[in-house]
């Protein structure tokens, strides 16, 4: 009489582990993953008065495995022409990988209408690649007064190595460790590795990639681990 009883036991049992398992591989497969940029070039020219300047900045985009296009976006450096430095900490920044970022700010004062700056890419970006700036679409309007505007005459956004050899998302100290493996000869580097663990020469604190992996990148790798520097 009792046998149904546990085999309708066993079977809630064995359900409920299969859900839990489920939830535990769901949650370990939306592992977050962080990738690099660089603004490279990007000269914007003022049609009032013809002066031209170079907009600079470094950004990463954290995203969820799989979903490279729902990230976020953060700037860790930027500059911008022609702003105040109280600008920047009222910018609001809006990223759209696959088209342009826009840097907005609403006007303060009658002789200040605000900000809109707006990088039209030529071709979405992906974890590796790289695009040019659509200089027929870019443009800039800075204080809303016909004193400061017009378009862009040059530019692109290229990734950047980061030195996260495990594709975690991280780099510590496994990534030191496969860092001395490859340059010792007992790994042999993927592309994917090459590409993220070419980070030296360092220019202005930022990786300038020559195309080989050498001491120098293992070492950029293991100060970058210890927390020395970062980018």
């Amino acid at each position: 009489m009792k046998q149904p009883f546990v085999t309708a036991w066993f079977r809630v049992v064995r359900v409920a582990l299969f859900t839990w398992l489920t939830v535990i591989m769901s949650v370990g497969a939306a592992q977050a993953e962080t990738e690099f940029y660089a603004l490279n070039d990007v000269i914007m020219h003022n049609n009032y008065n013809g002066q031209e300047g170079q907009m600079t900045g470094t950004f990463s985009w954290t995203y969820d495995s799989g979903e490279f296009g729902d990230g976020v976006g953060t700037f860790s450096e930027l500059f911008i022409p022609w702003l105040d430095p109280d600008d920047y900490a009222l910018l609001v920044i809006t990223f759209d990988i696959g088209n342009s970022i826009e840097f907005t700010r609403g006007g303060i004062s009658g002789h200040d209408a605000g900000i809109d700056i707006t990088l039209f890419l030529e071709q979405a970006l992906t974890p590796t690649g790289s695009t040019l700036i659509d200089l027929s679409r870019s443009k800039f309007d800075i204080g809303g007064n016909s004193f400061i505007y017009g378009l862009f005459t040059d530019g692109s956004i290229s990734s950047v190595a980061d030195g996260d050899l495990n594709g975690d998302g991280l780099v510590n100290a496994a990534d030191a460790l496969l860092s001395i493996r490859i340059l010792t000869g007992q790994l042999t580097p993927t592309q994917d590795q090459i590409y993220h663990g070419d980070v030296a020469p360092l220019v202005n604190g930022i990786p300038a990639p020559d195309g080989l992996f050498m001491l120098s990148d293992a070492l950029v790798i293991q100060r970058k681990a210890l927390g020395l520097i970062s980018f």
